[in-house]
């Protein structure tokens, strides 16, 4: 009976120890599944970050694009309205120079036409006052190409 007892003893404590070992190699291979799950999940979670750092990095790019092009177009409405007041300011300029250099003109005619007027009274003034001593007291109310005529 004692070798019947200590033979279940071993074989209890065999068991015992295959219980434990197949415990212990079921603990392993949990905690390996689990290792590898807790690993992919990682890398999805590294790979969902990279993609949405991607997606940030391309939306501040097309935002950075946009701003550009923003930019440019303001900078070539700028430069057309430029060119536009340039070409008014020009033409306004010509404008002016054109109208004064005509009010010059017009105001020299005048001048000269007043000048002309004193020159042709003051001649008429003398060649009456020659006729007048000539012709003795009589007046002259003829245009001036009949003084070149003879008279008579």
């Amino acid at each position: 009976m004692a070798e019947e007892q200590r033979n279940l003893l071993a074989q209890q404590a065999q068991a015992k120890a295959q219980h434990l070992r197949q415990k212990d190699e079921f603990d392993r291979k949990r905690m390996q599944t689990e290792h590898e799950t807790q690993r992919s999940q990682n890398a999805e979670f590294v790979k969902m970050q990279e993609l949405s750092s991607e997606r940030t990095e391309k939306a501040r790019r097309t935002s950075e694009e946009q701003i550009q092009a923003q930019k440019r177009h303001t900078e070539k409405v700028k430069a057309e309205i430029e060119q536009e007041t340039i070409r008014v300011n020009t033409m306004a300029e010509a404008e002016a120079r054109a109208l004064e250099k005509k009010l010059t003109e017009e105001q020299k005619m005048r001048t000269l036409e007043e000048e002309l007027k004193g020159e042709k009274d003051k001649w008429l003034a003398a060649i009456h006052t020659t006729f007048k001593h000539i012709e003795g007291e009589k007046l002259l109310f003829c245009p001036l190409f009949d003084l070149i005529l003879p008279y008579g």
